[in-house]
């Protein structure tokens, strides 16, 4: 299906979400309204995309293009993302990542404005920054020395980096090294800091064995050198999200505190990891679960750091095959992008849609452009824009698909 014919098929008018009531406020203050351009546009041919709001305004995207070869690339936006254009940022764009679901390309800002992007791929993970002025010279890989002597990688797909309000930049990722002393069918989780900027990467130290072996984990660091990370754990059978706490930048990592009881016994990947968002000693987790054979997207919170969470809640409503779960802040609340079918559509057999919930009202559609949606995220700047983000696929193509929207209220107190 062509790009134009992706564009017919959407119905145009304005989009306006309203949420009402955030998990846990305790008050019945409305959550932010959002108000959305009519109609999502194609920006890239390619999938996984990451964006980044500088406070220039300037936008960075990095997404994996399409072709026999994945490869990744990196474009900005001078515009608020009218138009994009290709950087050079080399140890990027020549890399070729092994992109596997959620297992994808991560970019990240520190907070002196340095861009961090991270991958898989050669058997590693691999890092790159990128400052301002002149681009930055060759990727650095941080687990080449789990390397074993038979010069097979250790470290999988599965990934994630964090960058904290002092630039410290994490990185945890799921690793066989341990495979005979972990239970059967799991693995460990591993983490490494830099300290310098992403320049060089310091000892991997293993923070918990028995994970999943399919699932991205989380991380999500805090100030004075807490870290936070969240993963799908082994626990008696069951695959269920769980949490330690590091209090001395990822050297020493807490026993798993189990996030939520959902019991969910599979023979199998789900394939689905967790998502975490640190403010203060707050904490927001959000996961899909099909304990019980009920597909559910949940969320919950904890005020005091981790040492206890809230009961979960369901987010994704009646939404059907809801999936992949992400948090974004929004007008400094938290909301959970997913994606899903909308059940009234062909018998719930619709296409796959991108949807929004803040946890007070039933969960909102993203309009499409009539492809299947995967992997939705949100990004939220300091002067009220938001862009959803999103890949959406044809039976030819896959296409980086952008929505833009404005916080009316930051617009109103202009």
């Amino acid at each position: 299906m062509s790009i134009a014919r992706l564009h017919s098929v959407v119905v145009l008018g304005f989009v306006t979400l309203t949420g009402l009531a955030l998990l846990g406020c305790g008050s019945a203050e409305p959550a932010p309204h959002v108000t959305w351009e009519a109609t999502p546009r194609v920006i890239a041919q390619g999938s996984s995309a990451q964006l980044i709001l500088r406070p220039s305004g300037e936008l960075g995207l990095l997404y994996v293009g399409s072709g026999s070869t994945p490869q990744t690339r990196y474009l900005t936006s001078m515009d608020g993302g009218d138009t994009f254009a290709p950087s050079s940022w080399s140890a990027v764009d020549e890399s070729t990542p092994n992109v596997h679901g959620e297992s994808v390309p991560q970019l990240r800002i520190g907070s002196r404005g340095k861009l961090f992007a991270a991958w898989h791929g050669q058997g590693d993970i691999q890092v790159a920054g990128l400052d301002h002025g002149p681009m930055s010279g060759a990727a650095v890989r941080v687990t080449e020395s789990s390397r074993s002597q038979d010069a097979q990688p250790t470290a999988i797909p599965y990934f994630a980096m964090a960058v904290g309000p002092d630039e410290v930049v994490y990185v945890a990722w799921l690793d066989t090294r341990d495979r005979d002393q972990n239970p059967p069918g799991t693995m460990s989780i591993y983490v490494a800091r830099s300290d310098d900027r992403g320049k060089t990467f310091g000892p991997h130290v293993r923070a918990v064995a028995g994970v999943c072996p399919c699932c991205r984990p989380a991380l999500a660091p805090g100030e004075n050198g807490d870290v936070w990370l969240v993963w799908r754990h082994v626990l008696d059978g069951a695959r269920d999200i769980a949490m330690s706490r590091s209090t001395d930048r990822a050297q020493t990592w807490s026993p798993l505190s189990r996030v939520a009881t959902d019991d969910w016994r599979i023979d199998g990947c789900p394939h689905s990891g967790p998502d975490i968002s640190v403010s203060g000693s707050e904490l927001e987790v959000t996961w899909y679960t099909a304990a019980n054979g009920v597909e559910r997207v949940l969320r919950t919170r904890s005020t005091g750091g981790g040492a206890s969470f809230e009961p979960p809640r369901v987010v994704s409503g009646e939404v059907l095959d809801p999936n992949h779960p992400s948090l974004a802040s929004v007008g400094g609340r938290p909301w959970v992008v997913f994606q899903g079918r909308d059940p009234d559509e062909r018998s719930g057999w619709g296409g796959m849609r991108a949807w929004w919930s803040d946890s007070g009202s039933a969960p909102q559609p993203f309009p499409s452009l009539g492809g299947s949606v995967g992997y939705p995220r949100l990004y939220t700047g300091s002067t009220g824009r938001v862009f959803a983000l999103w890949t959406e696929s044809t039976d030819t193509e896959d296409h980086v698909v952008m929505l833009r929207g404005r916080v009316a209220d930051v617009v109103a107190a202009r």
